[in-house]
């Protein structure tokens, strides 16, 4: 589905896809949005063999690929494939990772509004909503919230990021949005043993980064304060779309 959302949860308006877990219009715990996401579950590494006895003429057994392995979601419905990775790899757990959320933001303070997996389970994304909103002087019913949202994937193929966005994320499209805005305003982390120890580097990055939102809010006063006129749209027209 273009969505490609196995399992999610939500807070508020229903997602444009329908798709996930309805939790109500008030925020929720780390341990409400684990379990109504649907993310309760651990990552465990194995080994990878390659079977050779589909080949008459090769060697017979199960040849050890050296240097890879498996990460494999303990799924309530079985054991699923998520990806191939390297020595190095440590998995980042579903729980670890609202924890971290936890203890960047402080313990008990953190507003979980979505969060899920994508494909097989192999990506995972949490979004909490930030307290207050940025709305035009002229128009304050127009607002943009404000989310943190933190990202990662049990395939090796991202990192673990934290960035702040505009954008409430609920699928695949809209997570490819959020990180799209937050650029180079992500604090980043690999997938290895001291990965969830990282904290207050991701804190003093993101203290560092609130200013986005301050820049933000003043680039929309801004626009908003512009007049644009009949004559100007006119003219606008002619540029983009010159008369033979």
């Amino acid at each position: 589905m273009p969505a490609n959302v196995k399992t999610k949860m939500y807070v508020g308006e229903k997602p444009w896809h329908g798709l996930g877990t309805y939790v109500g219009d008030r925020e929720v715990t780390a341990a409400q949005a684990i379990e109504a996401a649907g993310l309760d579950w651990e990552v465990k590494l194995y080994p990878i063999l390659v079977n050779t006895q589909a080949d008459p003429a090769g060697p017979v057994g199960l040849l050890p690929f050296e240097g890879r392995w498996a990460t494999v979601g303990m799924m309530p419905e079985g054991p699923t494939p998520l990806g191939v990775v390297r020595d190095r790899y440590e998995p980042v757990q579903n729980r670890q990772a609202f924890s971290f959320f936890d203890a960047l933001v402080g313990e008990g303070q953190a507003i979980y509004h979505t969060a899920g997996c994508l494909g097989r389970g192999e990506r995972v994304w949490v979004l909490a909503k930030l307290p207050g909103t940025i709305a035009p002087a002229n128009r304050p019913d127009d607002k943009v919230e404000k989310f943190l949202l933190l990202h990662t994937s049990h395939d090796g193929t991202v990192q673990v990021g934290v960035s702040y966005t505009p954008t409430r994320v609920v699928c695949e499209n809209t997570l490819a949005v959020a990180l799209a805005q937050a650029g180079q305003q992500q604090f980043k982390v690999r997938h290895t043993a001291s990965a969830m120890t990282k904290v207050a580097a991701a804190r003093q990055m993101l203290g560092l980064a609130l200013t986005w939102y301050d820049e933000l809010a003043q680039r929309i006063s801004s626009l908003d304060a512009q007049t644009f006129t009949r004559l100007a749209m006119a003219e606008l027209a002619q540029v983009l779309i010159p008369e033979p």
